[in-house]
């Protein structure tokens, strides 16, 4: 129900904050970090997580691309929203085309940034 979604939004939150206080070079904890903001509707404070991952990762990653076009989408970036979803869909295509958890994550990324449209 929605009390244990909010327990695992929380729980979520302290472990990645954790594990990004713990290696803070390490880019991919950043992303889980900004990923849990953007669960908790903080969309600044995923951007944020984001732009220092970027910073680290300069190749980027998928999961980077989906979340940051959903942040700001939901932030009104519509331009920068729609090129980072381009961006996922190709890392996505390239790299996991049959990962159902992947699959889910775009498809969820797509329809809040088509809802700029």
């Amino acid at each position: 129900g929605p009390d244990s979604e909010v327990c695992d939004a929380a729980a979520a939150m302290t472990a990645a904050t954790n594990a990004t206080n713990a290696a803070p070079d390490n880019s991919s904890y950043g992303n889980i970090l900004a990923f849990a903001h953007y669960r908790a509707g903080e969309f600044a404070e995923s951007l944020a997580e984001l732009e220092n991952a970027a910073r680290l990762r300069s190749d980027g990653h998928g999961l980077m691309w989906l979340v940051r076009a959903m942040a700001r989408a939901r932030s009104g970036q519509v331009e920068g929203a729609r090129e980072d979803l381009r961006l996922a869909r190709e890392w996505f295509e390239k790299n996991a085309p049959d990962n159902r958890d992947w699959k889910r994550l775009m498809d969820e990324a797509t329809s809040v940034v088509g809802k700029t449209d």
